[in-house]
């Protein structure tokens, strides 16, 4: 057989061995020689284009722009966070702003940072520094009674919402405390009875530096907590007009975080990084439970983000999937009882039911329940395709959609399927319940927001012109209550029980802000309502 030969530097060929050699593109020393990451223009980072397309920082292939994140609140300096290493990472407070005079209807004061008209500013010890200049004096829309959004601000506007009566000793006392609501998974809310109103208005708006890609979460003190893709939590009083802290957790945070336990609530905060974090209610580090450093054999390929939302059922059992293909049963304090694999990773919110069993659906187009002291598998059952929404449990019923298009009603004793319904278009959210008489609610991939009976017969079904892929949050009130989505063109609808529209609200036409921003799924207050966007922005309305 003939030796291959290669040349050398001299130009002398020297013989090597036999077989397949590398490539060109691998020869000389290539594949050893790293490549240079494609940074990030800063500009990027500040603000979206007139397209509305995500920063460049949300892919994560992309290397981070120097300097971090930066965020703006009604205005606040866009000032870049340093990096720290993950062992300093900790909250930063931000400023209160000023009080707004309600009479006042253009030409509030903004808060710009030094040196630039617009963008990042200096930060110094978390802080950031900031000049005030005077915006352009003219109206967004016509006069209101009483406080109203001015340019540049937001603020309250008068209005009343009718609490609706909740029992205390079954319902948390935050109003929405994990991704849908509660740990059933129902996306119903508590507090906020009835609509909104016939003209509703954004009260307040927080902007970060990344895509929001999850539901915020509302403690009982009516604060929004919510991740953002620029590695920051942030936790804001929409009534108060202020940042409470932000959280720098080092990492893409990509999944809603949860309330756990009660005065004072502890938060848990998934990130990609495979890093899940024990909050305090002021933003302090409790405890972490660090996936990679915990499981040292875990092989460098597989993943181990933390991409699932966490749900805490009653016996204080916090229970989220992992990309690794396992689901994750930790104690309040973060200390881990269970783990068990799955077959494929878990990213959607898992629910616990009344009796404390967990139900989870993982991307290998099966639903699982588990036993919630040792995380067993009770039984497993296959759906026919993929669940990228959450799991909603009744008393006897674990509801599920699937990509399909379909519905599916499970027996949560036995897994078996009850009941079927196709809906002939794709389902990429969850289902919600709806009160008085039951049934259920969803949004599909074609624009419709259909209602379900309780075994499944249609019931209603409305065209909202746009692809929902969000989930649907159900307020109780009279008539069955008010069911609030948000769109893919960033419009927010509000239906009626009863199929009949009451609003249509589009965040976008008082703000600078791109047009046509996908609207994720809503978090229902006592007072107002809190949803995300691809944007980076979050709405309370």
């Amino acid at each position: 057989m003939p030796t291959a030969s290669r040349r050398s530097p001299d130009g002398v060929r020297s013989p090597r061995p036999p077989g397949p050699g590398p490539c060109r593109r691998h020869r000389a020393g290539a594949l050893h020689r790293p490549r240079p990451a494609p940074a990030a223009p800063w500009g990027d980072r500040l603000r979206r284009g007139r397209s509305g397309q995500v920063p460049r920082d949300a892919d994560p292939g992309v290397a981070a722009a120097p300097g971090g994140a930066d965020v703006a609140l009604w205005g606040w300096a866009r000032g870049p966070a340093r990096p720290t290493p993950r062992a300093a990472r900790s909250r930063s407070a931000g400023p209160v702003l000023p009080p707004i005079d309600p009479g006042v209807r253009g030409g509030p004061t903004q808060l710009r940072p030094p040196g630039r008209d617009r963008g990042g500013g200096a930060r110094r010890g978390g802080r950031s520094t900031a000049r005030a200049v005077q915006a352009d004096p003219h109206p967004l829309s016509p006069p209101i009674p009483g406080p109203h959004r001015a340019r540049g601000r937001l603020c309250h506007r008068g209005r009343e919402a009718a609490l609706a009566d909740t029992d205390p000793s079954t319902r948390s006392a935050a109003p929405w405390p994990s991704a849908r609501g509660g740990p059933l998974g129902l996306g119903l809310g508590q507090g906020l009875g009835g609509s909104i109103g016939a003209g509703p208005r954004a009260l307040a708006h927080l902007e970060t530096a990344g895509p929001v890609l999850a539901t915020p979460v509302i403690d009982e003190h009516e604060h929004v907590f919510v991740g953002s893709a620029d590695h920051g939590l942030y936790a804001f009083d929409p009534r108060g007009q202020e940042i409470l802290w932000r959280f720098d957790a080092g990492a893409r945070i990509e999944a809603s975080v949860a309330l756990v336990g009660s005065e004072p609530a502890q938060l848990v905060v998934p990130c990609t990084d495979g890093v899940l974090y024990g909050l305090g209610p002021g933003g302090d580090e409790v405890w972490r439970y660090d996936l990679v450093a915990q499981r040292p054999r875990l092989s460098p390929s597989a993943g181990h983000g933390w991409r699932s939302s966490p749900v805490c059922g009653a016996s204080g059992l916090v229970v989220i999937g992992n990309d690794d293909f396992h689901v994750y049963g930790f104690e309040a304090d973060g200390t881990l009882r269970w783990a068990t694999p799955t077959g494929l990773p878990v990213r959607s919110a898992p629910a616990i039911t009344a009796d404390g069993s967990v139900l989870v659906a993982g991307t290998d187009l099966n639903v699982v329940c588990l036993e919630p002291e040792g995380g067993r598998i009770c039984w497993r059952r296959g759906v026919g395709n993929l669940v990228t929404g959450g799991i909603a449990a009744s008393e006897t019923l674990a509801i599920v959609a699937t990509a399909g298009g379909a519905v599916h009603a499970l027996d949560i004793a036995s897994g078996a399927i009850r009941w079927t319904r196709s809906l002939g278009s794709p389902i990429l959210g969850s289902v919600a319940a709806l009160g008085e008489g039951g049934g259920w609610v969803v949004g599909t991939a074609d624009g419709r927001l259909v209602a379900l009976g309780p075994t499944g017969q249609l019931r209603w079904s409305v065209f909202l012109a746009a692809p929902l892929r969000s989930s649907p949050a159900v307020s109780p009130g009279e008539g069955g209550g008010i069911i609030y989505v948000g769109a893919s063109d960033g419009r927010l609808h509000a239906v009626g029980a009863d199929g009949r529209r009451r609003w249509t609200f589009d965040p976008w036409s008082e703000r600078d802000a791109p047009r046509g921003v996908a609207l994720g799924s809503v978090a229902l207050g006592r007072t107002g309502v809190a949803v995300a966007s691809l944007s980076g922005d979050v709405l309370y309305v």
